[in-house]
């Protein structure tokens, strides 16, 4: 007796629709308050520094005496801090002063529970506050601060990180399947199929409020999609670099930037003087940017590593991507003042570039006030889809 199959192919790609629809949505529901959380810290820290600034203006201001007034030379200002607090460990110095604004020092707390950055005036060196940064016990001046921790660690460094690594990872498998069931059938045919498609980008306010709910949800995802990819993968970047994100970077052809070996012993404190290791330190920058073609717009920090015995100096130039922060990076032996490793952020290894792009985005620094906007509004969206996917799934259900 002959078994009929000529139905089977159309039975089994319609199995593993459900299976996929199943896990997409099993999926949604349990990423929906850790993306809730991440979509609405992240849309206040799209605006970062200037709510930082308005929420602890004693910290962040700084009033010029007169004038035309210049700041002081940022090794002086290390030095007057230096003398109000004997026995400070400043192991970074920080470069790029501006107008208006307080220079904080990071500094290394005498206590686990002690004061790690410290605000000083940069027209006199007189300090104007400290914090714990993050710290939401000290008030107003670390709410930011502290959103800033929820976002990126659940305020529990380490194991937050990891959590909310895997979180991006689930939420990129989530948005690569639901790409995919917005797809019509095979079955509807090539040219029939695809205008199927294509009407799936306009949601649908007429009808049913279960029919509703569904076309908003799904315009709404086809419209963010490749936003979910950027920031899903950044995300697994910034918590799982090394675990994850590399690994498949380099199995894509990326390359990654040279790295300095850590000692088997910290050495506490540096052979070279700041003064010279800043001077060495901008000198071999300098023949750097001109043999790739680049200009310094300005200097970010000079930090000294105990663990690897060096300096590190990070600049911004015309090849970095973004204008807040600072990514090219020279590294210099403490002691000799040669050349460890030079680390662009963009341009001279495969993926590297791309890799800039990626954590630019995430982070909103990609220039004027109209990319934050939209990487706010983004946040909101987000937040929208994952309440909307779970709206779904409860009116499903009470309606069966």
């Amino acid at each position: 007796m002959m078994r009929q199959t000529g139905s089977a192919p159309g039975v089994r790609k319609g199995t593993l629709r459900c299976w996929v629809a199943a896990l997409h949505r099993w999926l949604g529901l349990a990423l929906m308050g850790f993306l809730l959380v991440a979509a609405l810290t992240g849309s206040v820290m799209a605006f970062y520094p200037q709510l930082s600034a308005l929420t602890a203006p004693s910290l962040f201001r700084a009033v010029a005496p007169f004038a035309g007034a210049r700041p002081l030379d940022p090794l002086a200002l290390r030095e007057r801090l230096l003398q109000q607090r004997p026995g400070l460990q400043v192991d970074v110095l920080p470069l790029h002063v501006e107008p208006g604004r307080s220079l904080m020092f990071p500094v290394k707390p005498a206590r686990s529970d002690g004061d790690d950055g410290i605000y000083v005036d940069p027209y006199s060196g007189r300090i104007q506050g400290q914090r714990r940064w993050g710290d939401i016990r000290q008030g107003m001046r670390n709410v930011v601060p502290f959103l800033y921790r929820i976002h990126y660690c659940l305020t529990v460094d380490g194991v937050g990180q990891k959590i909310l690594g895997g979180v991006a990872l689930m939420w990129l498998v989530a948005s690569l399947l639901g790409l995919g069931l917005t797809l019509p059938p095979a079955v509807h045919g090539g040219v029939a199929r695809w205008r199927m498609w294509r009407a799936a980008w306009r949601p649908r306010l007429r009808g049913s409020a279960l029919g509703i709910s569904f076309s908003v949800h799904r315009a709404g995802g086809l419209w963010l999609w490749p936003m979910f990819i950027v920031f899903a993968w950044s995300a697994v970047g910034l918590t799982l670099s090394q675990e994850v994100y590399q690994p498949v970077m380099r199995a894509l052809g990326a390359s990654v930037p040279p790295s300095i070996a850590r000692l088997p012993q910290p050495r506490p404190h540096p052979g070279l003087t700041w003064d010279q290791a800043l001077g060495l330190a901008r000198t071999h920058m300098g023949e750097q940017l001109l043999a790739h073609g680049d200009r310094l717009e300005w200097e970010d920090s000079l930090r000294y590593d105990p663990t690897r015995a060096a300096f590190a100096y990070r600049v911004h130039t015309t090849a970095d991507i973004g204008t807040r922060r600072a990514h090219s990076t020279l590294w210099i032996d403490a002691t000799s003042g040669h050349v460890l490793a030079f680390q662009p952020t963009a341009g001279t290894t495969r993926g590297q570039t791309v890799s800039a792009w990626l954590f630019a985005m995430h982070r909103a620094d990609l220039g004027d006030a109209a990319y934050r906007i939209f990487e706010c509004l983004f946040g909101l969206g987000l937040a929208g889809m994952s309440i909307s996917g779970a709206v779904l799934w409860w009116k499903r259900r009470v309606q069966r």
